[in-house]
């Protein structure tokens, strides 16, 4: 059963079809589009800017989904490849203060006065070499040192605006 319709009936007792899904969806779509310049202006506007990629699928093709957040605005894009003309395209002659990004080549090209990479990132990959070498110390250390307090975190002044 389609996800959003099993979810429908599992979780809220609708039953609901999946043209019925797809039309809330493309009405939903419709309606988010007209604010996607605005979020656009606000990314391109930040002085800090994480962003990252990952595969997705759209009418069985692979498609890359590319998230670009600043503290107030998250932007959404699928496009056929993860290159930097992506970045280009979403950022225009924009450039940040920080770029924070998991190390991907068309990342760090990314017009930007310091790039930071993404704990997030590094904490899963060394959690993954701590998993296959239980016994090295140097990756338990820097580890610990990345959980420390003393690393801060962005906080938004007000909700982020999202669009997909």
């Amino acid at each position: 059963m389609f996800a959003p319709r099993l979810l429908s009936t599992a979780c809220m007792g609708v039953e609901i079809s999946e043209s019925r899904i797809d039309k809330i969806m493309q009405r939903a779509g419709n309606q988010a589009i007209e604010n996607v310049q605005d979020i656009e202006a606000e990314i391109q506007q930040s002085s800090v800017i994480h962003s990252d990629e990952t595969s997705s699928r759209v009418s069985d093709k692979n498609y890359w989904q590319l998230v670009f957040c600043s503290a107030t605005a998250i932007l959404h894009v699928i496009r056929f490849n993860r290159s930097f003309d992506v970045i280009r395209e979403i950022m225009g002659t924009h450039q940040a203060e920080v770029w924070a990004s998991d190390c991907y080549g068309a990342q760090m090209m990314a017009a930007s006065s310091k790039h930071q990479l993404c704990l997030a990132h590094q904490l899963r990959n060394l959690k993954a070499v701590m998993e296959q070498y239980p016994t090295d110390f140097w990756a338990r250390h820097v580890h610990h040192c990345f959980d420390m307090p003393s690393i801060s975190t962005i906080t938004a002044t007000k909700p982020p605006r999202w669009s997909f």
